[in-house]
């Protein structure tokens, strides 16, 4: 017998400063996915079906990006937590999973540090940790990871864009290079705040208020310099952490989705 298509639903749900737009899929314990910085819950597209059979599983688009709303101002990385928990509140999800990649591995790491009693499992995929202030003031200076997206009345950043990623991804299904793509160039002109916010936080002091309570998972990319080099100092904070690498580093959930998703559901359900 087939299994049923699974339906992706869309939905808003309004707060006091905007509204925050999200995917979700499923039955079952909740799990939260965040995504990185200047992308959406678009990212988790492909994740969600494959998610969806033993979970509920819910992708905001953070606040400041992709279809949610921006925040009023410049929020620290605490604020976006307690908003994100307002949003799960409204949606009655009280106790959950919660997964995020890079900059949302870092709010995961807060929402998992300050409020223990919501989460059930952690899986953090990159967290951007840095070895020192100058690194994180190169971060600032960096346009690809820093601003609002440069544009040009003739289109040609568009084919700027594509013409540097393409390459990196012309060995797999051009799908999810297009929602790569698409997330990339709608970059909205204050999501870069939410970068900032990642470059105040200070994760090394806030690692270890995740209780053993929580399980926790670290994972890293191959390539990924924002993190692998720290995974045994994040160990040594988290010492109940485990650990585990991966091949494609970045937007593991785009290249690879089955592995994405099949690295959440064992170590959730174990």
């Amino acid at each position: 017998m087939e299994s049923p298509e699974i339906t992706i639903t869309r939905g808003f749900i309004s707060l006091d400063w905007g509204q925050i737009h999200y995917r979700t899929a499923g039955q079952g314990i909740p799990l939260v996915l965040l995504h990185k910085t200047y992308f959406s819950s678009r990212s988790y597209s492909k994740v969600l079906p494959l998610l969806a059979d033993g979970f509920r599983v819910i992708a905001p688009d953070l606040p400041g990006n992709g279809e949610s709303d921006d925040p009023p101002r410049q929020w620290e990385l605490e604020r976006y937590a307690i908003e994100l928990l307002k949003f799960l509140d409204k949606l009655g999800i009280a106790r959950f999973h919660i997964a995020g990649a890079s900059s949302g591995a870092a709010l995961a790491c807060e929402i998992a540090a300050s409020y223990p009693e919501r989460v059930l499992k952690l899986v953090l995929f990159g967290l951007p940790r840095w070895f020192d202030e100058a690194a994180r003031e190169t971060m600032r200076h960096d346009p690809v990871y820093y601003g609002a997206l440069k544009t040009s009345e003739d289109g040609s950043h568009l084919t700027e864009i594509w013409q540097r990623n393409y390459p990196n991804w012309q060995h797999l299904p051009f799908e999810n290079f297009h929602h790569y793509f698409m997330d990339f160039i709608s970059r909205k002109p204050r999501a870069y705040e939410m970068v900032e916010a990642v470059l105040r936080y200070p994760e090394a002091s806030r690692l270890p208020l995740i209780l053993p309570t929580i399980p926790t998972l670290l994972v890293s990319g191959d390539a990924d310099e924002r993190f692998a080099p720290f995974i045994e100092d994040t160990k040594r904070l988290v010492p109940h952490a485990q650990a585990v690498a991966l091949p494609p580093g970045s937007m593991l959930a785009l290249r690879d989705p089955t592995l994405f998703a099949s690295t959440i559901r064992e170590f959730v359900s174990g």
